[in-house]
């Protein structure tokens, strides 16, 4: 239902970027990442981390000491988010659909 009325708007600049990988991310791979874009300041970092991630802590730890690293955990509208990112990067599964969908 949230993403029944979606509207794809394309940017001609990549300024905002989605980044999820589900509800584990049993191989720490968003710690990884958020570590390699710390010196990436030109682009705003969307990170939604799931409920089971186990990096949380050094994810906002990462993500505190930078304004364009932004986390969200238990996002409750992620359609939004998805429609205000220019781009992103995901993991396969249901999210996929939804990507699509916006």
């Amino acid at each position: 239902k949230e993403f029944e009325n979606c509207i794809c708007v394309m940017k001609e600049q990549v300024r905002d970027i989605l980044v999820t990988v589900g509800g584990a991310d049993e191989n720490c791979f968003l710690q990884d990442m958020i570590s390699a874009l710390e010196n990436m300041d030109s682009f705003n970092f969307h990170i939604v981390v799931g409920a089971y991630n186990k990096s949380i802590k050094k994810i906002r730890a990462i993500s505190d000491k930078h304004t364009n690293i932004l986390v969200y955990e238990h996002c409750s509208d992620i359609s939004r988010l998805m429609q205000n990112c220019d781009v992103a990067g995901s993991a396969g599964g249901t999210t996929i659909d939804e990507l699509w969908a916006v």
